[in-house]
């Protein structure tokens, strides 16, 4: 006679599906503890790539000034060291950006210290900077950028952060909003 535990008309790979849930559940739950604030961090560098690329824009787009002022003799050492100093920080802000969107731990510590310097912008710089410091120095920002984590992410492909609609369409509205005031500004001022 069969035990009463033992279903008779189950597969035999249940257990193996079973056994093989339980064994990614911690790594899973771990993910999910640390998603938002994985995502957080990769915000932080795309943010740090898009001031990188437009400091590294106006940059080329001044390079014809720059030339100009070079060929003339009307440029002043302050200003060729200031900008080469603009070119070097653009540059390393990129890298940075890119190191946190890879989740790298030693983009930590520079992208902490730009949070640092953009703290000295009142209000939203304050508030900014204290947040993106909090998001890489704090245990959370550690362990996400560890090896450990990479290793979990890498068997945890399938969970996801989820972004609320209503989020994602208070964003857009402001984004808009956003682009109709720089498109006014730049109407305006063309005239």
């Amino acid at each position: 006679m069969e035990s009463p535990s033992e279903n008779p008309f189950a597969s035999p790979m249940v257990d193996d599906i079973v056994e093989a849930n339980f064994i990614d559940a911690p790594d899973e739950q771990v993910r999910r503890d640390h998603i938002r604030h994985e995502k957080s961090i990769k915000t932080i560098g795309g943010l740090y790539i898009l001031g990188a690329s437009l400091l590294l824009l106006v940059l080329v787009l001044t390079v014809r000034e720059f030339v100009s002022r070079v060929t003339q003799g009307n440029l002043r050492p302050p200003e060729a060291g200031f900008a080469v100093f603009l070119v070097a920080i653009g540059v390393l802000q990129f890298a940075v950006g890119v190191g946190l969107w890879k989740l790298q731990n030693w983009a930590r510590y520079p992208g902490a210290l730009f949070s640092a310097f953009s703290m000295i912008s009142v209000p939203f710089g304050t508030i900014l900077g204290g947040y993106f410091l909090y998001l890489l120095l704090s245990r959370k920002g550690a362990y996400v950028c560890s090896d450990e984590y990479k290793r979990i992410m890498a068997v945890t492909p399938h969970v996801k952060v989820t972004t609320s609609k209503v989020l994602l369409t208070v964003l857009f509205v402001l984004l808009a909003i956003l682009v109709t005031i720089i498109g006014i500004a730049v109407f305006f001022n063309s005239r």
